[in-house]
Order: C-alpha cells, then structure tokens, then sequence
C-alpha cells in the first residue's frame, strides 16, 4: 500500500476568514479537493505563528506544505515589499523559510500541479 503524505494548507485557502483584513483567500482547485478527499489535509494559519505551524506540521508528518504566496508570512517565491503598495519581490516568508528549514517541502497555491507531480514521485505513482 502506497503511503499518502500528509499536507500541511494554510487556513485561508481553506476558505477560512483569517486573513490580515479578515477575508478568505479560497482555493477551490480539484486536487485540493481529491487531496481533502484522502484524508492528507492538515489545515493550520501560519500567520498565528511560524512555530505553531511548524509544530502542528510535526505533528501530523506533514512532509509538504501548501502556503499563500506573496504573504510576509506564508510565501514562498515572492513576498509584498513592505511598503504597503501592492509590489511583490522575490522572497520567502518567516513561516516558509522555517518549515524549509526543517524538511517541509513549501508551495504555493500557484503550484498544485507541481506538488502533485512531487507527490507522485516519492509516493511510486
């Protein structure tokens, strides 16, 4: 039996109002929903804390993870410049950077296609 890796998915693309004005950032794509269908979705908002979602991906053995891209938090290829006007520059959120750090594999929510193929890899699809 293939072992089905465990994903660790930010709160608001899970259609949760958490965001930093207090709205969801939904994503609605199949294979999040085949991915919800199989158990493997672990639903955490690293904007609480990088640690917590850390830990909270520890402890579920989640090896990837799935953030909001373009968060100063959450990105994982570009981030807003702090200057409150809509420019992102290349770059990697605190939360990101440290689930790298420790093994987490980090996409976007711009990337499904590619964690798919990743999960396909390791798991001998």
């Amino acid at each position: 039996m293939t072992v089905k890796h465990k994903i660790l998915l930010s709160a608001c693309l899970a259609g949760h109002p958490v965001r930093y004005n207090g709205t969801d950032k939904s994503c609605t794509a199949n294979l999040l929903q085949q991915w919800r269908d199989e158990g493997r979705l672990v639903t955490h908002c690293p904007e609480l804390a990088a640690w917590l979602a850390l830990k909270a991906a520890q402890s579920h053995g989640c090896r990837f993870a799935i953030l909001t891209d373009g968060s100063p938090t959450c990105g994982s290829q570009n981030v807003y410049n702090g200057a409150f006007s809509g420019v992102k520059v290349p770059g990697e959120g605190v939360a990101a950077a440290l689930l790298r750090q420790h093994g987490v594999e980090v996409f976007s929510e711009f990337q499904l296609e590619a964690l798919k193929r990743r999960l396909d890899e390791v798991e001998g699809v």
